[in-house]
């Protein structure tokens, strides 16, 4: 699982907001939508264990559901712990900026 991420980068909402920034945003409103993915992804695992289980065993095979729930219980774990997040960002380009 984590292999597939080892080339991402993944960065805090301070480092995206620095990034912006960095590129010639003004920040005009962060949020964290932290908690909604985290009951999203609760959701999404329980529709996988409770409605969509034999459906994707009997297409992809047991290996490939368990393989999916072992991922998203992984989701689902960091996610609880607030090891990862997700944010919605407002910015506005300022027309003077030049890079660097």
């Amino acid at each position: 699982m984590l292999a597939s991420y080892a080339g991402a980068s993944i960065l805090t909402l301070e480092g995206y907001s620095k990034l912006l920034e960095d590129t010639g945003f003004s920040i005009i409103e962060r949020e964290d939508l932290g908690k909604e993915l985290a009951r999203d992804y609760h959701q999404y695992l329980d529709i996988l264990r409770s409605q969509l289980k034999n459906k994707v065993i009997e297409k992809f095979g047991p290996e490939f559901y368990a393989a999916t729930e072992k991922d998203l219980e992984f989701w689902v774990s960091i996610l609880d712990n607030g090891k990862a997040s997700r944010g919605r960002f407002i910015g506005k380009k300022l027309c003077n900026y030049s890079g660097g």
